[in-house]
């Protein structure tokens, strides 16, 4: 049986982050459950615009991550990307 290289790497890289940032499952139901929260919030406040819904997504995404690894400074740094392009934003 001849192995796909690029099944492969997609495999170890799934891995990987699993390792780094736990099970994919755990990670996608926090960052909803977060998200629904936060969108409600947002919403009730007159915040419903759809730049600051993607950052905050991005935003939740990096702080579910920092969850299971909080010494992952790649995610801090991004965290603080999102919220200098946010900033930034006519």
């Amino acid at each position: 049986m001849n192995s796909n290289p690029n099944q492969d790497q997609v495999a170890r890289t799934l891995s990987e982050r699993g390792d780094q940032y736990g099970p994919a499952p755990a990670q996608f139901k926090a960052i909803q459950q977060c998200q629904q929260e936060l969108l409600h919030i947002a919403s009730n406040q007159g915040r419903d615009d759809a730049v600051f819904q993607h950052v905050a997504y991005m935003i939740l995404t990096k702080l579910a991550r920092l969850a299971w690894t909080p010494t992952h400074e790649d995610s801090w740094r991004d965290i603080e990307g999102y919220v200098r392009l946010y900033k930034s934003t006519p």
